[in-house]
């Protein structure tokens, strides 16, 4: 990789060290700055771009120490994830996937035009963590879906067809095939058009989703432009 293809990674990283790792170390007791897991940071070039697009243009906001929501008000979203307060000092981890989901808010709004203030993460029932309404709806239009591997996120979309053609199955009772289950489910309440599943690097997936009156989802894969306001 070129040094000019690391600038968003670099610019990420300083955002990082300078405001993000010390405001969650003023929320989170006995985590330190040099607790911090290097590791854990695998957030790659073009989910940096878009999540520093993101953060910029007030797309992300931050509510209260280490705390951050989306244009509309939702659930809170965190940055890290941290270990027990017995080890000191008090090890914490990057959540690569609130990153990809603000950085999947800046793309609908910067490649697809959607106004800031139509774009929420998460569900009212927490079925998907990227969403975008139409104006004066409350039902989805895009419902999204962020997974931080391409394997986690084919595996997902896999089990939702599988589910969408089987209305009459119960929900599993917990792990991948209940997520995806979820989302089905949630398709069916709000029946949102479109559904978009993104994962690491750009790797995306968009559906046209249809209905019908038994129960029955279809997801027909199709071109991106469809995510367009």
């Amino acid at each position: 990789m070129s040094i000019v293809s690391k600038a968003w990674k670099i610019k990420f990283d300083g955002l990082l060290r300078e405001e993000l790792i010390p405001d969650f170390c003023q929320q989170k007791s006995k985590c330190l700055p040099e607790g911090f897991k290097e590791d854990s940071n695998r957030l790659e070039e073009e989910d940096c771009r878009y999540f520093l697009l993101a953060w910029e243009s007030g797309i992300v906001r931050r509510v209260a120490p280490g705390k951050y929501q989306g244009p509309i008000e939702s659930v809170v979203e965190h940055f890290f994830n941290h270990g027990p307060k017995s080890i000191e000092p008090r090890p914490y981890f990057l959540a690569l996937e609130p990153f990809i989901t603000f950085a999947a808010l800046a793309r609908l709004h910067y490649d697809h035009n959607w106004p800031t203030h139509c774009l929420a993460t998460q569900s009212t029932d927490w079925a998907f963590d990227a969403v975008a309404y139409r104006p004066q709806s409350d039902a989805e239009h895009i419902a999204g879906e962020i997974k931080t591997t391409e394997q986690m996120m084919d595996r997902m979309i896999e089990s939702m067809v599988d589910f969408g053609g089987r209305p009459e199955v119960q929900e599993p009772p917990s792990g991948p095939l209940q997520n995806a289950y979820r989302k089905v489910v949630g398709l069916r309440k709000r029946q949102a058009p479109i559904f978009w599943a993104l994962g690491p690097s750009g790797y995306s997936r968009v559906f046209r989703v249809d209905y019908a009156d038994d129960g029955f989802i279809e997801l027909a894969e199709t071109d991106a432009a469809i995510l367009d306001y």
